[in-house]
């Protein structure tokens, strides 16, 4: 919902300040009436006798006591216009601030996935291009065509990783800001981790990496399965792609608030410190040229990050100085 919606779902929020003004004047008016009719009754006083005189010289002090009563609750009017304004101020300055970040966050979005796409549609128009020209008479041997053939299917590959990226991470925001932990269900965690270790072995094995499941506590927690799923496999790829580490170890241990709290960790080359603090940003890389060349969208962080909101819970990175890494996902 925008910001003009939001403001609109208020009505009367903008007249807000209209009963303590009209407070405010009635208020003033009502002493300067007052103070006025008290200056012209003391000028008559003189022309009544004693006793006379002393009973409208005491409800004439009445009178101006009252006009003080009213002039502070005239001051009280005027102060509470002014707290009733500031904070409608104060609100309006965050909306405004809100928006500009969307905008300035929607503006880096287009700009970061346009330029994601632009990498492999270049090399996808490049390789059409010199396959026409040899439809047209140019001379490709087989080893050319097949190379051709390669990059098409392999920068086809990349923007479909990008795509299905990109609509996951937009379905789990979706999720989050309608409220989507109403569709989860009571799950075992060491299963999900089970499942993880049997989905991604068959890959570490072609890597030449030992994935071991280290400890696995008996933590049931209600979550989307398939989401946490997702993002322990997102962690194990991340590791497998970018660590250069010999063996990646998974854990689950069970956390002082009852969570589940699921750990990746490698041996490898670690993350430089500078870098540290923006790795669960989109399309954030370390090694940009490494990344894109093995195949990464510069998303798998982020949709880790988001499922870990999602469930009410946190990603967070810690470097030993042993080396290495050690993802922490909490659910």
């Amino acid at each position: 919902m925008n910001a003009s919606a939001s403001r609109k779902s208020a009505p009367g929020a903008d007249r807000a300040w209209l009963p303590p003004l009209l407070s405010f004047a009635a208020s003033v008016v009502f002493a300067i009436v007052l103070a006025v009719e008290t200056a012209t009754f003391r000028r008559d006083v003189q022309t009544l006798d004693a006793a006379e005189a002393h009973a409208v010289t005491t409800a004439l002090d009445l009178c101006e006591c009252a006009a003080g009563l009213v002039g502070a609750c005239a001051v009280a009017s005027i102060l509470l216009l002014a707290r009733r304004l500031k904070r409608r101020l104060d609100r309006v300055a965050a909306e405004n601030a809100a928006i500009r970040r969307h905008e300035a966050f929607r503006r880096a979005s287009v700009s970061n996935v346009t330029h994601e796409i632009r990498t492999p549609l270049t090399g996808i128009l490049a390789a059409v291009e010199l396959l026409d020209a040899e439809a047209a008479g140019g001379a490709l041997d087989g080893a050319e065509r097949r190379a051709l053939l390669a990059v098409l299917r392999s920068e086809s590959a990349r923007l479909d990783r990008l795509a299905q990226d990109i609509l996951s991470l937009a379905r789990i925001e979706a999720r989050a800001e309608s409220d989507g932990r109403g569709e989860m269900q009571e799950a075992e965690l060491a299963e999900i981790l089970a499942q993880v270790h049997v989905r991604m072995k068959p890959k570490a094995e072609v890597a030449g990496v030992e994935l071991a499941v280290v400890r696995a506590a008996r933590v049931r927690r209600r979550c989307d399965a398939e989401l946490v799923e997702q993002a322990l496999a997102n962690l194990v790829e991340n590791a497998l792609r970018h660590s250069g580490s010999p063996r990646i170890e998974l854990t689950l241990a069970a956390g002082a608030d009852g969570r589940g709290v699921f750990t990746v960790a490698d041996f490898g080359v670690g993350i430089p410190a500078a870098d540290r603090a923006r790795v669960f940003e989109r399309f954030y890389r370390v090694d940009k040229a490494r990344s894109r060349a093995q195949g990464g969208t510069g998303l798998g962080l982020a949709i880790v990050k988001h499922i870990a909101q999602l469930h009410g819970g946190a990603a967070a990175l810690e470097c030993p100085r042993t080396g290495g890494c050690r993802f922490t996902l909490s659910i």
